[in-house]
């Protein structure tokens, strides 16, 4: 399970943080009518400093998506591709509204 945050900061204006210090800039446009984040650039925050991380320490590049689809779900779409290694993580899911759907909801 991964828990992470977006911030508005840093040199594209948009990061995400996943714990520990560890974040990345994200760069965000809308492709084929998908919202698309990508990572730019990867860093350790913490004690007041900021170190940004070589391309070769890094995990790869990150690309998320998320995109309206038919009967009103929600596509994501998670890919994680290391320039060496290939790809590491691949995650898909679709989601409901559970109030549309007859849930219970916030």
């Amino acid at each position: 399970m991964i828990h992470s945050a977006k911030r508005f900061a840093g040199p594209t204006g948009l990061e995400e943080h996943v714990g520990a210090g560890l974040g990345m800039s994200l760069t965000v446009a809308v492709e084929d009518g998908a919202l698309v984040f990508r990572s730019r650039r990867y860093f350790w925050d913490g004690l007041g400093v900021r170190l940004h991380l070589p391309r070769w320490l890094s995990p790869g590049a990150l690309c998320v998506s998320h995109a309206e689809t038919e009967g009103g779900t929600f596509r994501f779409v998670l890919d994680l591709r290391h320039p060496l290694l290939g790809l590491l993580i691949r995650q898909e899911a679709e989601f409901r509204d559970s109030v549309a759907s007859g849930g219970a909801g916030c």
